[in-house]
């Protein structure tokens, strides 16, 4: 049973929005809920668009709780986690790795031990 609740975790967590046609590739956001519940949205060519579109696409995970975690232009955001849902980390980087790397360092921060990085994503990657 607990394989199963993680698989659906980590289904739930994979939700992205597509922007709007005709939208240029520039802006993307993340917005976070409860444990690994993810929502982000690229391509958006505003932020607030790219917000709206990761809040959405977060709570369509069930989750109300989520919040805005990061804006991305043209760079990179990774999330962070310790566990199954102990401590945290985001950040954003000029590349993957740089993301990566600061948001381990983030959720060490927080008190995690063994965080593994759940989601990259770059602005402009599918």
């Amino acid at each position: 049973m607990r394989s199963l609740s993680l698989a659906v975790i980590a289904f739930m967590a994979s939700t992205v929005a597509a922007p709007a046609a005709g939208a240029v590739a520039a802006i993307g956001a993340v917005a976070a809920g409860t444990c690994v519940r993810l929502g982000y949205a690229t391509g958006y060519d505003n932020v607030d668009a790219a917000a709206a579109a990761a809040l959405q696409a977060c709570a369509s995970n069930g989750d109300r709780s989520c919040k805005l975690i990061l804006s991305i232009e043209g760079n990179c955001a990774a999330f962070a986690v310790a566990g199954a849902c102990g401590p945290r980390g985001w950040a954003s980087g000029a590349n993957r790795r740089q993301a990566e790397e600061r948001s381990l360092g983030a959720c060490t921060a927080q008190g995690g031990k063994d965080c593994t990085v759940r989601r990259t994503i770059c602005d402009g990657e599918d």
